[in-house]
């Protein structure tokens, strides 16, 4: 956890719960309790979209100083390349799980859905992104998601 690659998905076309324009002040909050959870990571990367504007990255550098922070183009995956990637397995398998449970409401599977993506076994490492994390492998026999 020394490096933190973030990028929002636009999820307006498949309008749910939650608004539709999120706000940097939501950005901030959101990043703040990651990093109270995990720990501040050493290097921040994020694109130049409108949610990471001055002041939440401003914010971050006076509660956890040493961070290092890092901007790649928007919308440019050369410089976002993981993120985006993620991104596009991240809606895949929320388009499949909405289409396993006839539901519209994308919200109500997102959690479900990251810990399925986090709790397969990766056919290279033969480990699971779970177990990299927190060292163990989960306490759950069920299954979520995708």
């Amino acid at each position: 956890m020394t490096r933190l690659q973030i990028d929002l998905i636009d999820m307006r076309t498949r309008p749910d719960v939650v608004s539709s324009d999120i706000s940097a002040n939501e950005v901030s909050l959101l990043l703040k309790g990651l990093f109270y959870v995990f720990g501040p990571q050493r290097l921040l990367h994020s694109d130049n979209e409108r949610e990471f504007v001055a002041s939440v990255i401003d914010g971050k550098k006076v509660l956890f100083p040493s961070m290092c922070f890092v901007r790649g183009r928007s919308r440019h995956p050369q410089s976002q390349g993981c993120a985006e990637k993620a991104n596009g397995v991240l809606t895949g398998a929320l388009g499949k799980w909405m289409a396993d449970e006839d539901s519209v409401h994308w919200t109500e599977g997102l959690l479900p859905v990251v810990y399925g993506i986090n709790t397969r076994m990766s056919s290279v490492t033969k480990t699971t992104l779970y177990e990299v994390l927190f060292g163990q492998k989960p306490r759950s026999d069920v299954e979520f998601g995708e």
